[in-house]
């Protein structure tokens, strides 16, 4: 394991006990919070202070007096001031969570419990619970000073804060299914709070160790930027997509340039330059308003020599995608939620796109994907962790059969998890000696299966 990567599971280790079962634990947590609360009704007696917040050094020093004044027992004396710094200077309540370098994901759920994804599974934190006043000043706080607006009258808001963090607050109409004392189910109206943050930049050697994908694996997708190979990746929510077109983001030549799109901007590109086109909401006249399709159509104006969207969802943005990829020079990318494998994908793509106001024929629509688009790869979250389950070359739409024709470059084994890698195939070898690209010491498949995607 590499040297990030324990200095990963130390950090780990040091969360671990925040989210122990132990009773101890939790009744000093329960201790610490009512305390927290005395010392931060002192705090709002001095508005002034408040709202002119000196630097947390500073305001260390004046907390421990304060802390003195209302006699709050020593034992808890330390942690009661940090979770009233991290109330006004970071994440509050959230701060542990926050901090825990394998947590993805946090739903709060008002005035009930609060789950985390932590390494892909989902989890209650023991004792943490956010009331809706807590949800809505927490908001607020961490909304000052942004454009973003949330209030009573807009009680939905999805907002990128200042540590790339993406946060979305759902105020109203909404609720949480519970079990009266009668055992009926019933729905509890409160406010939902979710944030997503970025986890550590993984590169494709660093995912092979954590057993996402196999060594020949990070050769030939290492291959992708320099050998133009524009792939889709595809799977449900959590399977590391984003993570892995980062990744493979990282073997971009230095002097050129990838154009991403997204409705904000959470990828994390490993490779030396990146412009980031994102979503900008309407003024109060209605006017300046920017969408991913704007962005799409303003990267053929602006001279990048890769481009990738964030995510596809819907038909428009979906066809858009592929008609920018007759222009670009290097290679496109993208994600979508789809099953993980290339009939799924395909289909999906092709579908898609197919639904574009423009109503384009599915043969059209069929041409120009497997014009601009080589490889297709799959991620699932599995029961033994997050692992690229296929990967598929792709050839020219057939019209006399309506197929897509695709050759499967490597599998995933769900039963014994283990990757099996078929080989390169005579295509790749021959796109490579064009271009004079130095291969990989990688199989190849001399006599490619080919199997077809039907698009009737």
């Amino acid at each position: 394991m590499t040297g990030i990567l324990e200095e990963l599971e130390k950090l780990q280790q040091e969360s671990e006990a925040y989210f122990a079962e132990d009773e101890a634990v939790l009744e000093r947590q329960k201790e610490v919070e009512k305390e927290t609360r005395r010392l931060m009704e002192r705090v709002r007696e001095e508005n002034e202070w408040l709202r002119n917040l000196p630097p947390r050094r500073e305001a260390h020093a004046y907390l421990g007096r304060l802390a003195g004044l209302i006699r709050i027992p020593a034992r808890y004396q330390e942690e009661a001031i940090q979770e009233v710094l991290n109330n006004m200077y970071g994440y509050g309540k959230l701060q542990a969570v926050m901090d825990d370098p394998y947590i993805s994901d946090i739903m709060v759920i008002g005035g009930t419990q609060v789950i985390v994804t932590r390494r892909g599974e989902r989890e209650v934190v023991p004792g943490l619970v956010m009331q809706n006043e807590e949800i809505v000043d927490f908001v607020s706080k961490k909304l000052s000073g942004t454009t973003y607006k949330f209030d009573l009258a807009n009680p939905r808001c999805d907002a990128m804060l200042a540590d790339g963090y993406r946060m979305h607050v759902r105020g109203g109409a909404s609720a949480w299914t519970v079990k009266d004392e009668f055992g009926v189910i019933l729905p509890r109206e409160c406010m939902f709070l979710t944030v997503r943050k970025p986890l550590f930049n993984f590169s494709l050697e660093q995912l092979m160790e954590l057993r996402m994908l196999s060594p020949e694996m990070v050769q030939l997708f290492a291959l992708f930027p320099t050998l133009h190979y524009s792939y889709v990746v595809a799977g449900g929510t959590g399977s590391a997509k984003s993570t892995l077109c980062a990744a493979i983001l990282g073997h971009v030549p230095e002097n050129e340039v990838v154009g991403i799109v997204e409705e904000m901007p959470e990828l994390q590109p490993l490779c030396r330059w990146s412009a980031r086109l994102y979503n900008k909401g309407a003024n109060a006249e209605g006017k300046g308003e920017i969408t991913m399709l704007d962005s799409i159509a303003d990267t053929l104006r602006m001279f990048f020599d890769h481009v990738g969207v964030g995510e596809i969802r819907m038909e428009a943005m979906a066809y858009a995608f592929l008609q920018a990829g007759l222009s670009v020079t290097g290679h496109t990318f993208t994600t979508v939620h789809a099953p993980p494998q290339a009939q799924g994908i395909v289909q999906r793509m092709c579908l898609l796109a197919a639904g574009a106001p423009q109503k384009p024929a599915m043969s059209t629509v069929a041409n120009i994907f497997t014009s601009v688009t080589q490889v297709v790869i799959g991620c699932e979250r599995t029961r033994f962790g997050k692992r690229v389950v296929e990967v598929s070359e792709i050839y020219p739409y057939d019209p006399s059969t309506k197929t897509v024709p695709f050759v499967r470059l490597a599998t995933w084994n769900g039963e014994k998890d283990v990757f099996v890698f078929h080989g390169m195939t005579p295509r790749m070898v021959e796109r490579a000696k064009r271009q004079g690209i130095s291969l990989p010491d990688l199989p190849i498949q001399k006599n490619p299966r080919f199997e077809q995607v039907y698009l009737g």
